[in-house]
């Protein structure tokens, strides 16, 4: 639990480890309300990476022509990551998702349910350092 002790932004209110379920309801929510979270995420070299992202977000210029496949049904999460532009997240590798405050681990060998926030800091304090890809708080 401690490499996400960096977790960029505002402070987490609580972690929570999801059902199957309850992440294809998180990938939808995330898909459908276009506000900004964070994701890290397995490259395939293997190192891990973060996204300062959001979904929902239209390219400017003619899109008349869309896109020739569904970047759902390949396992694909369409973003935009603020500073870098559009990109494709494989779900099966990611690992960590913050959205609206709430920790989602995803990938881990804990039981399913809702855990403190504070299992994750170690007595570290309850702020954590502020995200250094964009000036919101995630």
């Amino acid at each position: 639990m401690n490499q996400y002790t960096n977790n960029g932004g505002q402070p987490l209110k609580k972690l929570v480890v999801p059902t199957l379920s309850g992440t294809l309801n998180l990938f939808d929510s995330l898909r459908k309300s276009g506000k900004v979270f964070r994701v890290d995420a397995v490259k395939k070299d293997g190192s891990n990476r973060t996204f300062v992202c959001r979904c929902g977000v239209k390219p400017s210029g003619d899109s008349s022509k869309g896109r020739a496949y569904d970047p759902g049904s390949k396992g694909l999460l369409n973003v935009f990551e603020f500073g870098k532009g559009y990109r494709m997240v494989n779900i099966d590798t990611i690992t960590f998702i913050k959205h609206e405050g709430v920790g989602y681990i995803l990938q881990s060998n804990l039981p399913t349910g809702e855990y403190p926030a504070s299992i994750m800091f170690h007595g570290k304090g309850s702020r954590t350092k502020i995200a250094h890809t964009s000036p919101m708080y995630v």
